[in-house]
């Protein structure tokens, strides 16, 4: 599991094909299907965010499932969006890869500057 999220920080996107099953979905993003798909997004997303980070605060699973509460780190210098914000991802395991994701984020919260 933390293989995924060190392959998003990384952007090692070949990383997928060891760790994604043949018809992993990410149902937030439900045209990214397969390890083909994440192995051409990461490195793009990286290059976009090099800053970013994703960590998995804590991770709890049984046979089937694996849920992560998790953190995003923007870089504030790379332009990305959002503030620091937390979520949770809930992953379906079969057949020891990664089969399904179901992923929200908590809105990021923008903090008033004083001047």
């Amino acid at each position: 599991m933390l293989r995924y999220f060190e392959m998003w920080n990384t952007g090692q996107g070949s990383v997928a094909d060891e760790l994604l099953g043949p018809e992993y979905v990410e149902h937030a993003h439900p045209d990214f299907l397969g390890p083909a798909a994440l192995r051409s997004v990461v490195p793009r997303l990286h290059a976009l965010y090099p800053g970013m980070v994703v960590r998995a605060e804590i991770v709890a699973s049984d046979r089937e499932f694996v849920a992560v509460r998790t953190r995003l780190e923007p870089d504030e210098v790379d332009g990305h969006p959002d503030g620091p914000r937390r979520g949770v991802a809930l992953f379906r395991i079969a057949e020891g890869k990664l089969a399904e994701q179901w992923t929200w984020y908590a809105p990021a919260q923008r903090v008033a500057t004083s001047h």
